[in-house]
């Protein structure tokens, strides 16, 4: 999904057409997040049957922690697809910078959660340092793209 929308932005942005990037970068998102949902709704329900995919015979400490890392992580993939999709359009928009940043805040946001409230909150520290980096990159890379539409939209119009 993210290299189609790469290029179909990517072609695009080339030909100055920002309504297309807005209604491909739309039609993405929703695509995006419905699979999201089912596969949110899919290890949560199959959280078991996922484990023993990676371990012959996982004991009951090991489902006790992966129950609770799934069951943290796996709705927060509703963020990280906002997070894939404006990356990749940003990215698709001759735009490195924004990217670049929101991947420094995400590993900022990891250290921060797994050192800084290890001591506090134990394993759900590591559970939620995902989460809060896809949150952190966000909270850069959506107003970055609304601003680039904007942007462009507008000089589009003063060049008619």
């Amino acid at each position: 999904m993210m290299t189609a929308i790469s290029n179909y932005v990517a072609q695009n942005f080339g030909a100055g057409r920002w309504d297309r990037i807005r209604q491909g970068v739309r039609a993405c998102l929703i695509q995006t997040e419905a699979f999201n949902l089912i596969m949110c709704v899919g290890i949560l329900l199959l959280r078991h049957p996922i484990v023993r995919m990676f371990l012959s015979d996982p004991t009951k400490e090991i489902y006790y922690y992966a129950d609770m890392y799934l069951t943290i992580v796996a709705p927060f993939y509703f963020v990280l697809g906002l997070l894939a999709v404006y990356r990749t359009s940003i990215q698709s928009m001759q735009n490195g910078k924004a990217p670049f940043a929101a991947c420094m805040i995400e590993l900022v946001m990891r250290i921060a959660a797994t050192v800084g409230l290890s001591g506090i909150i134990g394993y759900t520290s590591v559970c939620i340092a995902s989460p809060m980096a896809w949150i952190g990159a966000c909270a850069l890379l959506i107003p970055v793209y609304y601003k680039m539409m904007k942007g462009n939209c507008a000089a589009l119009l003063r060049m008619e």
